[in-house]
């Protein structure tokens, strides 16, 4: 499975849950594979904990993907300039790996961008789906999901209907 993530992923996960060890989790099942675009590199390469992001990709765990340099995904960008560019890279990524036979996700939180990404028919979840796919792999337990939720909420992050009884 090939994990595509926006910026609120990481955020969420590096900086609001300083849980770095679930992208390792992840990606210790064969053949699971995390690209960071790099526009969603360059909006969070400043912020909390990021260094252990760095790491990661140094270290070739995560794959940093080029800037995407193309008039095709310039001409996608002003279609859809309500987006931001870190959205964009990863739904056009979603929408090349969509052509392939590579099974992956595209992780968006953004409203206004998962529906783009369901107009177009990409596989879709956003960080709490990310989570539940962990839970259902048993790589985290129940309380630990419960407990990020939490953290989640209490630092301001959005979370489905079905989860703001918390």
């Amino acid at each position: 499975m090939i994990f595509i993530p926006d910026s609120s992923f990481f955020i969420a996960i590096i900086s609001e849950l300083e849980e770095i060890k679930l992208l390792k989790r992840i990606l210790d099942i064969e053949n699971n594979r995390i690209i960071l675009t790099n526009e969603v590199y360059n909006e969070i390469k400043d912020t909390k904990n990021s260094d252990q992001l760095m790491s990661l990709i140094q270290n070739k765990i995560i794959i940093l993907k080029k800037k995407i340099n193309n008039r095709d995904f310039e001409n996608y960008c002003r279609e859809n300039y309500t987006l931001n560019i870190g959205e964009l890279s990863v739904i056009y990524i979603g929408n090349e790996l969509k052509i392939t036979t590579q099974d992956y996700y595209c992780i968006i939180d953004e409203k206004k961008a998962r529906k783009l990404s369901k107009e177009e028919n990409l596989k879709l979840c956003g960080t709490i789906g990310f989570l539940e796919y962990l839970l259902n792999l048993n790589l985290i337990s129940k309380n630990e999901f419960k407990n990020y939720l939490k953290i989640l909420k209490l630092k301001g992050f959005r979370l489905p209907k079905a989860y703001n009884k918390l």
